[in-house]
């Protein structure tokens, strides 16, 4: 079994990845709390994992966003819908549990009818422009419809956690 400094040195190195990363740094860090039983971030600097359990099974925190961060994720899924108006968006992660920190970064599942560079490119362009104007990094995992509630990744513990805790817009 790895220490716990082993542990916080894979958490480390998992958050200096880029942001285009972030849909296999959720996975892996899913991974190490699975296999580890690791119940918070080793590193006590830095804020738990995202999607940590309370006490009863299945349940988890209780999203807490702020106002400020409600209202740029509605923001954003309106400008979403303009270009993909059939788009289910959800937010996860510390701005929803009420553990961000200034340099938190707002994290958003997008869930579109079809899924490819294109789409991918506008999108991230979209969270770009609108972080932008809030000062507020948007990181942006982008999912098919056929692939969020079909394909493998439907099983994967990223989508179980957007549909367990993610906040809708």
């Amino acid at each position: 079994m790895a220490s716990q400094e082993q542990l916080a040195e894979v958490v480390r190195l998992l958050r200096a990845l880029p942001a285009d990363k972030i849909e296999a740094v959720r996975h892996y860090a899913a991974f190490l709390k699975e296999r580890y039983g690791l119940k918070q971030s080793p590193d006590e600097s830095a804020p738990p994992l995202d999607g940590e359990p309370l006490g009863e099974a299945g349940a988890t925190y209780a999203p807490r966003m702020s106002r400020r961060d409600r209202g740029i994720l509605d923001e954003f899924a309106a400008a979403i819908r303009k270009d993909f108006p059939e788009a289910r968006l959800w937010a996860l992660g510390s701005r929803t549990t009420g553990r961000a920190t200034e340099e938190s970064d707002l994290d958003v599942c997008v869930v579109v009818s079809r899924h490819d560079e294109a789409v991918r490119e506008k999108i991230s362009h979209i969270a770009w422009e609108v972080g932008f104007e809030h000062n507020l990094v948007i990181s942006t995992v982008v999912y098919s419809r056929e692939e969020f509630e079909e394909g493998p990744c439907s099983v994967s513990a990223l989508v179980r956690t957007v549909l367990a805790s993610g906040v809708p817009a």
